[in-house]
């Protein structure tokens, strides 16, 4: 494969066989409803779906299953805008999970697009930037999440397309690139807050023009970039307000962990995190060699706060990504797959034929290794709650009508109990239902039905005069219709 010509016909012919490679391994999941790690984050994701789709349209009244809050299931977090769009297309087409999961995979699709254009700016050789990509694609943590609806991937698809747009506007200054940076960076950051840390890049190349001397050219920039990420700055601070209890605000200032705890996640990160999920451990080589490229060139320099501000992220928010919130380490991706690639493009340099085959090695097996440490995330048991929603979900969606509300318990996650049952209402965890709460939804609000699979909460002798008769069991997951 070595000294192959690149032309645009064999480029095409590369990106259409990794596209193909990827859907054929995500084949046994394509048709898969929600499950597997962070199956509560993607249950969220399509409970706003489905409630675009079928009740309310507004993108801005983004909804949920609960009603415990005031009695309204809106919940107004980051800007819908991928769960909006999304609802478009299942309006037309119809509800099946197939549908959303290769709308995930198209937006996977566009980062590759942008990835592969990013490195064509940045000169690096046309066999370096292709390797470069299809390693990306391939990584344990762009490739679970390549079919699963998280907003993370819409945002860092959409931050890869600024860096690009941006970087080429500093290099060619065509105004249709400004434009076009900033609105990458606005739906970035509409679709998850913390994607706004990557205006730093906008922030260096102002302070470029300053030290240039370029000031009023720098300002003139500012305005128009500010003016058009406005809006989501505008959304954040009318919703921020409501986000009580949620720790991300915060983060090591509201919640603070143990030194011991602190240390543990950091070298969870350095042996697991960085090694094996974000990349995988032979891409290190590459990755290194990348870093002495990054620090032995002038040209590059505007990587440096990128990596500066990712990092002061992380250190912030340690104590709420945690070991287990992989997504939460979507900014970290752009650069390091930018020093991934600056260290594959200066391997290929050296014209060693040893070296040209550890490379091409390297990408061959990235497909087959992630497959294989990634197929058990999908594993009814990483989704932590009761699995007999997933084995019983047809029977236990069909046991109450249609857009009844009900009372369902229990659910820690808020959200997955809900999506599977395909029901709405009121959701409780622990084992806690107040015995006033079922009185006061069967009178108020007309509730009739209960799904539980606590019985410490309903053979309680003040719970059961609220139950009529038992419809249906399956595993320990009982659903009784409730007295009026």
């Amino acid at each position: 494969m070595i000294g192959i010509q690149w032309s645009r016909i064999n480029v095409s012919i590369f990106f259409v066989s990794i596209i193909l490679i990827s859907l054929i391994l995500h084949k046994n999941v394509m048709n898969l409803d929600i499950q597997g790690i962070h199956s509560w984050r993607q249950s969220q994701t399509m409970l706003n779906v489905r409630n675009f789709t079928r009740y309310d349209s507004c993108i801005l009244n983004p909804r949920v299953a609960s009603y415990n809050a005031d009695d309204c299931n809106i919940h107004r977090y980051e800007f819908p805008i991928m769960q909006w769009v999304f609802s478009l297309f299942q309006k037309a087409i119809g509800e099946d999970i197939i549908i959303i999961r290769l709308l995930c995979f198209s937006i996977s699709l566009l980062a590759l697009i942008f990835l592969y254009h990013l490195f064509k700016e940045m000169g690096i050789s046309k066999e370096a930037n292709l390797i470069s990509c299809g390693i990306f694609f391939f990584s344990p943590l762009i490739f679970y999440y390549q079919v699963n609806p998280l907003p993370d991937n819409m945002a860092m698809s959409f931050s890869i397309g600024y860096i690009y747009f941006r970087l080429k506007f500093s290099n060619d200054e065509k105004g249709r690139c400004l434009i076009l940076s900033t609105l990458s960076l606005l739906i970035a950051t509409s679709c998850k807050l913390p994607f706004l840390m990557f205006s730093i890049l906008s922030i260096y190349f102002f302070c470029v023009n300053v030290f240039n001397k370029k000031i009023q050219k720098g300002i003139s920039i500012a305005i128009i970039e500010l003016s058009i990420v406005l809006p989501s700055l505008i959304w954040y601070n009318w919703v921020m307000p409501s986000w009580t209890g949620n720790g991300i605000l915060y983060g090591i200032f509201d919640n603070q962990i143990p030194i011991n705890e602190t240390l543990s996640i950091i070298r969870f990160h350095l042996c697991e995190m960085f090694p094996n999920i974000i990349m995988y451990k032979i891409m290190w080589v590459p990755f290194i060699i990348g870093g002495i490229v990054l620090v032995s060139s002038t040209f590059l320099r505007w990587v440096y706060p990128l990596i500066a501000i990712t990092c002061l992220y992380l250190i912030l928010q340690i104590n709420m990504i945690h070991t287990g919130h992989d997504y939460y380490m979507m900014p970290f991706v752009p650069w390091i797959y930018i020093l991934s690639a600056l260290g594959v493009n200066k391997i290929l340099t050296f014209k060693n034929i040893v070296f040209s085959i550890f490379i091409w090695t390297s990408f061959l097996l990235s497909p087959i290794w992630t497959y294989y440490e990634t197929k058990h995330k999908w594993d009814i048991e990483y989704g932590y709650v009761n699995e007999n929603l997933f084995k019983y979900q047809t029977e236990l969606i069909d046991a109450v009508p249609e857009n009844e509300l009900c009372i369902i318990l229990n659910d820690n996650t808020d959200y997955i109990f809900p999506y599977k049952i395909d029901k709405m209402g009121y959701i409780f965890k622990d084992d806690i239902l107040p015995t006033s709460w079922i009185e006061d939804v069967i009178v108020n609000k007309g509730v009739k039905y209960m799904y539980s699979d606590s019985r410490t909460i309903d053979e309680k002798e003040d719970v059961q005069k609220f139950i009529d008769t038992l419809i249906v069991q399956k595993g320990d997951i009982k659903v009784f219709r409730l007295k009026k």
